[in-house]
């Protein structure tokens, strides 16, 4: 679920996430599916960890913050699609 305002921009995107940015994350919290963890990541980590600390303060569990963002994944060998792909 990334967590930055709109698409992360010219990295990508984690594909099958879901992008509801920060300032609009306590309105949009009933569209991230429950059942199963959510891992929330930003370009590189710092609004993440945000909003992780939101959804936790708010009941939801389990959740994470993907430490070092997509800059981090990139880097690792992890693929990303374009920002634009649906």
């Amino acid at each position: 679920m990334p967590s930055g305002e709109g698409f992360e921009g010219p990295d990508g995107r984690i594909a099958g996430s879901q992008s509801i940015p920060l300032p609009q994350l306590e309105a949009r919290s009933g569209e991230i599916p429950t059942g199963k963890a959510a891992v929330v990541v930003c370009h590189s980590g710092s609004r993440s960890a945000l909003a992780t600390q939101q959804l936790l303060k708010a009941g939801r569990d389990p959740v994470a913050n993907l430490r070092g963002g997509l800059s981090r994944w990139g880097d690792e060998g992890y693929p990303l699609e374009s920002a634009t792909a649906s």
